[in-house]
């Protein structure tokens, strides 16, 4: 708890290897975070939107030696849930290759870990088993938009989010207030996610911390 790579077929789902020199370049006016722990700055990751309306992320991570070089792409179907993402690049495990598509009322997935396929009759979530913050901020958002605030998910499952508490970030014209939510239902306990006030992905903070770059200093409060 990105990415340009040609965008997944609805009638295909291929891993393949991508080397980081592939893999999608933000653009200037990408939202930017930085990843760092009390030690300090560990990576970046971007957040864009292209002219088209995909998703897309990319982030580096050197994490004592151990490097992530990860891009991914995703479109939202006519239901609002992700009807395509694709994950490239690279962790310490090796591949970071993941696909998703829904086609004829049946989705399909591929990941490192595992692959399967479910017939698609109502609205849900997938969860990727890897990718960059982006995936999360996407989950987040979609999951705040719902008017009980919870979601189905795919391969399966449910999440709700449970209001914790409000803090005020940053100064002058970038002051805010930001809003703490429990994530359950991807976890074995909930995780911590903030939004700002129009339910944005804000960023996380649990020993590793994503938060835009206006921000990092806040990490203490957070």
């Amino acid at each position: 708890m990105a990415c340009l790579a040609a965008i997944l077929t609805t009638t295909a789902l291929v891993l393949a290897q991508v080397p980081a020199s592939e893999l999608a370049r933000p653009p200037a006016n990408a939202k930017h975070f930085l990843i760092q722990s009390t030690g300090g700055k560990h990576g970046d990751s971007y957040i864009w939107v292209t002219a088209d309306g995909t998703r897309m992320g990319r982030e580096s991570l050197n994490l004592r030696g151990q490097v992530f070089e990860v891009d991914s792409s995703g479109q939202s179907g006519a239901d609002g849930m992700p009807s395509a993402v694709t994950i490239r690049g690279v962790t310490p495990q090796g591949d970071a290759g993941e696909t998703f598509a829904i086609s004829n009322r049946e989705a399909r997935w591929k990941s490192p870990i595992d692959s399967g396929a479910s017939a698609y009759s109502a609205p849900a979530f997938y969860v990727s088993q890897g990718g960059p913050i982006e995936t999360t901020a996407w989950f987040l958002e979609t999951l705040l938009a719902s008017p009980d605030k919870t979601l189905a998910l795919l391969p399966g499952g449910k999440a709700q989010a449970t209001r914790l508490a409000g803090l005020e970030v940053g100064s002058g014209a970038a002051r805010q207030t930001i809003t703490l939510w429990a994530v359950t239902g991807v976890s074995n306990s909930p995780i911590p996610m903030w939004a700002d006030e129009s339910n944005t992905f804000f960023g996380v903070a649990f020993g590793l911390a994503w938060l835009p770059e206006p921000y990092a200093g806040e990490q203490g409060k957070i």
